[in-house]
């Protein structure tokens, strides 16, 4: 457990918070300010959705432990947090850089090959087009979800993950755990699951409707939230059966249990999604991996939930 006496929780709460607020202009700029009806529900905004999510996920997660000292708070915990709000930072940071090219790349070929070697007749509505799509290539250089901001924001992240490593933890009488509670074949589910979630993305169009953009939504969040579920199962089978740490132990444990209600949640309504679309004459493989990732979580939520039964 991470040792109360620090300031650096506090420093870091206020990082996160001014980070959290930038995202919220963000937010607001996007809804009343840079409203931009040509792009539509794009692929850049729903992944802001789940940095947003992450960021206020970690702060809440550090602000009940500094509000409430009766809660703990583990430092691998801690650690993996932070490294998710960080790779989805970054992630998020790529996939702008890309959209933003591909909307310069498609507003050059409109310029050149239906406006200047095109149909005079269109001209009018290419022109309208072209200005309206480049409005949020100029608008997002000067908002707050800017690569400039962005790079700020990693870079803050990055510095105070190097600080967690350095946090001072509580001495702990460690305990015996028996074989039965370390399951290997977990985090091998685990990472099936994260190969599964990942296929039940729609990675090949990057604007969509709303029912669309609440799938595309869905399963990256989905997605993103299997790989600290791995890291949480991986960091468990690696422990000392007979020199474990209680708090550490229960504490994973727990963590993997909600992700994993969260897993099933997420993916029910996926599926259900799913579902609806199939009803409409529409239908893609991504409705199989729907079933394999609900099937595999509900087991994996089951087995988990049995262990917690053992130890608390």
């Amino acid at each position: 457990m991470i040792k109360r006496n620090q300031d650096y929780i506090s420093k870091f709460l206020v990082i996160l918070a001014i980070i959290i607020f930038l995202d919220v202009m963000n937010v607001i700029m996007n809804l009343y300010i840079n409203v931009n009806d040509e792009l539509g529900i794009n692929v850049v905004d729903m992944l802001f959705i789940i940095k947003l999510i992450g960021s206020i996920s970690l702060f809440a997660v550090l602000l009940r432990w500094a509000s409430n000292k009766d809660n703990t708070l583990q430092k691998q915990q801690l650690v993996i947090h932070t490294i998710y709000v960080i790779l989805v930072s970054m992630f998020y940071f790529f996939i702008m850089y890309l959209f933003k090219y591909s909307i310069i790349l498609n507003a050059m070929d409109i310029l050149r090959n239906k406006m200047i070697d095109g149909n005079p007749a269109t001209l009018l509505n290419f022109a309208i087009y072209t200005y309206n799509t480049l409005k949020f290539v100029k608008s997002s250089y000067q908002g707050f979800n800017s690569e400039f901001i962005l790079m700020l924001q990693i870079v803050f992240l990055v510095w105070h993950l190097r600080n967690l490593m350095t946090l001072d933890i509580e001495e702990e009488e460690t305990e015996h755990y028996d074989d039965f509670l370390f399951v290997r074949g977990h985090k091998f589910v685990a990472l099936a699951m994260i190969i599964v979630s990942f296929l039940s993305i729609n990675i090949f169009e990057y604007i969509y409707d709303p029912l669309e953009a609440v799938m595309f939504l869905v399963s990256s969040f989905i997605f993103t939230i299997q790989i600290p579920i791995f890291l949480f199962l991986n960091r468990i089978w690696a422990m000392d059966r007979n020199h474990t740490l209680p708090s550490e132990f229960k504490t994973f444990y727990k963590v993997v249990n909600v992700l994993l209600y969260v897993t099933v949640i997420g993916l029910g309504i996926y599926l259900g999604i799913q579902v609806i679309a199939l009803s409409q004459g529409s239908f893609s493989y991504r409705f199989f991996m729907s079933v394999a990732g609900f099937i595999t979580s509900f087991y994996m939520l089951l087995s988990v939930n049995k262990i917690r039964s053992l130890i608390v």
